[in-house]
């Protein structure tokens, strides 16, 4: 069966370049690191916070969830509800902003983090830029006004756009250099996929990375982003997508990640 998913340094951190060119290199510096939610291990996932963490600890990227509201608007938010994270019940799409921005989306990871309210996708861009870049996970919502937004707060060459192939589509369509970013498992569908879409960027997991989906996707001039999540998020698995030359690693790790890519350049060194 065929697997495709739905698909504090105050300085720039560079975007990792998504070549048109025949093959993707890796960073001369290995990998780097997509901190996932934001440093959600410190502070609470998808908000300003734990996005400020990721960008405090030396993340390249912080990846982000956004939904939109029943008013039109995007907010950082996981799940299709905002029960999980906040004292709230609903489904983010039957609530204005207005409700949503009531709710408190700290006290549950943290009574310290008590107030912390849900933050729209324009306040979290307004503070990335210059700081931390940007991996969306496209959940729900207008690809319109979504590519807008990437437009007005200049991340467009900051960003990458995890989401379906439809949304891919759609988007490309608005705006030809967004980035979006399916999740492909299989080495046999890079190509068609690729070329079908016109791709910059692939996402896979541990689990499913091979030497060969690399090399293929690097031929095809794809930049490779590899999840390391869950029970994979370790150490072995920060080597192995590293020893396989995967450009992108995502991981609720993020401080250890860094840290281990820094002594295996040392190493190399």
């Amino acid at each position: 069966m065929l697997t495709i998913k739905r698909t504090f340094f105050l300085i720039m951190l560079p975007v990792i370049a998504i070549a048109s060119c025949a093959a993707a290199q890796e960073s001369a510096n290995g990998p780097q690191i997509v901190a996932h939610r934001g440093f959600k291990k410190a502070a609470p996932e998808n908000t300003l916070p734990a996005i400020r963490m990721a960008a405090e600890v030396g993340a390249d990227y912080a990846e982000i969830d956004i939904r939109e509201t029943a008013d039109g608007e995007f907010v950082l938010m996981h799940n299709s509800t905002v029960d999980a994270t906040t004292d709230g019940k609903g489904a983010v799409a039957d609530m204005t902003l207005e409700q949503i921005k009531k709710l408190d989306a700290g006290s549950k990871f943290r009574k310290s983090f008590a107030g912390t309210e849900v933050p729209t996708l324009k306040e979290v861009f307004a503070f990335m830029k210059g700081k931390i870049n940007a991996y969306v996970d496209f959940k729900a919502g207008s690809p319109e006004k979504f590519a807008a937004i990437l437009k007005e707060y200049d991340m467009v060459e900051h960003s990458v756009v995890y989401s379906s192939l439809e949304q891919a589509a759609q988007l490309t369509k608005i705006n030809s250099a967004i980035k979006v970013m399916p999740g492909i498992d299989e080495t046999k569908l890079l190509a068609p996929l690729q070329k079908q879409y016109d791709l910059k960027a692939v996402e896979t997991n541990i689990a499913s990375l091979t030497k060969e989906y690399v090399e293929e996707a690097h031929r095809l001039g794809m930049v490779v982003f590899c999840d390391v999540l869950g029970f994979t998020d370790s150490k072995q698995s920060i080597k192995k997508a590293a020893g396989l030359g995967v450009d992108v690693i995502q991981t609720d790790n993020a401080d250890i990640a860094i840290k281990y890519i820094k002594n295996m350049n040392m190493k190399k060194n």
